[in-house]
């Protein structure tokens, strides 16, 4: 009989008779402790009518299954800046009916802007292991490139224009960068209150990396 590592074992019994065929009760020597992986013993004897008789049932406890191993996502993206201090275990969590696991990791990451494959492998001390996959895709870390229809603008004293119209900005990588705040002469980004003159308008694109680029135009 088979059971594993730290589960619970159901002696399964013998049925004895004795000549007359009535039902003995045996006496069971041996116990199975699942919480340490080898061979046991369970011994069941009985008496009739001056004889006796045993039989032996061997329990091997093994450990067969493999840890459960947990990955929050599948797939996450690093800046290239960021990989190095970046801990690619972090949430990554594994089981073990034995209580022990250790996670190990295999990869070809580097600092080139791209996509890997991190593969995740679990193991516990009876060498059974599983593995996950997770795609890891390495961003540019370079600044907002903005993209502005004109370099200046002329509008009429007390005209209401869009100065965001026509602006726009994407990172290093290509995504289109939304925090894009912009400024007249230090102020408010509005054209309704302004005097007859020239002004410097100040656009800040800022990317998820809190990388920034600025620009103006008049």
């Amino acid at each position: 009989t088979t059971t594993e590592l730290n589960e619970t074992y159901t002696d399964l019994g013998v049925v004895a008779k004795g000549s007359d065929g009535s039902l003995l009760t045996p006496t069971v020597t041996g116990s199975v402790n699942t919480s340490i992986i080898g061979t046991y013993t369970i011994t069941y004897s009985v008496t009739s009518n001056g004889k006796s008789n045993s039989l032996i049932r061997t329990v091997n406890v093994k450990d067969t299954k493999a840890p459960i191993l947990s990955i929050p996502t599948t797939e996450i993206s690093i800046y290239d800046n960021e990989l190095v201090s970046t801990d690619l275990l972090t949430g990554v969590t594994a089981t073990d009916n034995s209580g022990n696991s250790t996670i190990t990791t295999m990869s070809g990451l580097s600092t080139v802007a791209g996509k890997y494959t991190v593969t995740y492998i679990a193991k516990d001390n009876s060498g059974n292991t599983s593995t996950q996959n997770r795609i890891v895709t390495v961003l540019k870390s370079g600044n907002p490139i903005f993209v502005m229809g004109n370099s200046s603008i002329t509008i009429n004293k007390g005209e209401t224009y869009d100065l965001m119209k026509g602006v726009s900005a994407t990172d290093s990588n290509g995504y289109p960068v939304t925090n894009i705040t912009c400024s007249v002469n230090g102020g408010a980004c509005n054209t309704s209150t302004l005097n007859a003159g020239t002004y410097t308008v100040t656009y800040v694109g800022t990317d998820t990396n809190n990388k920034s680029t600025t620009a103006t135009r008049i």
